[in-house]
């Protein structure tokens, strides 16, 4: 993972894995439209990436259906 946080556009993504790392048995779900430009050579096992797929690029009944799903 990251021994310290880029600089930059990633410092989100940076705080994002690092706060799923630190807190490993939570769930924890990151929705947003670019989550999947997260450029990580390993994301935790418990950080999940939600794309909204609603028509105002807001998370849809079926995301949040999808999200309530995770473990």
């Amino acid at each position: 993972m990251f021994s310290k946080p880029p600089k930059g556009v990633w410092k989100k993504q940076a705080a994002i894995i690092r706060f799923a790392e630190e807190h490993p048995k939570d769930t924890v779900v990151c929705a947003d439209n670019d989550c999947d430009l997260m450029n990580s050579d390993k994301l935790p096992g418990n950080l999940h990436l939600a794309i909204p797929t609603g028509g105002i690029k807001a998370l849809s009944r079926e995301d949040l259906i999808e999200i309530d799903k995770l473990e």
